[in-house]
């Protein structure tokens, strides 16, 4: 099935920014933010959201990053049990449409 000319541009603008996407990958993959279970400290996650919120802040998104109150998450989907988010902030950002 070909592309419709919708798809067919978004392929050809991921093209043109290759560079600019590997560049980035390699930045974001370079932030240790590996936990293999609950309990085991926060590492560059704080790091890697402010560099986030920066880079959609410039963007013209509006940021809110914060620390969620583990208690108040206990038992949520996909929050495992025990979790802690102290130095593991959240990210939401808003970008507003223009209509």
């Amino acid at each position: 099935m070909p592309l419709s000319d919708l798809e067919r541009s978004v392929c050809d603008a991921i093209a043109d920014g290759r560079d600019e996407l590997v560049k980035l990958a390699a930045t974001l993959i370079a932030f240790d933010t590996t936990a293999r279970k609950v309990g085991d400290p926060a590492r560059e996650e704080a790091a890697l959201q402010e560099h986030l919120a920066a880079r959609l802040r410039a963007a013209g998104a509006d940021i809110d990053l914060f620390e969620p109150d583990a208690g108040q998450l206990a038992g949520a989907p996909l929050v495992p049990e025990g979790l802690d988010f102290a130095g593991r902030p959240q990210l939401i950002a808003t970008l507003r449409g223009a209509g």
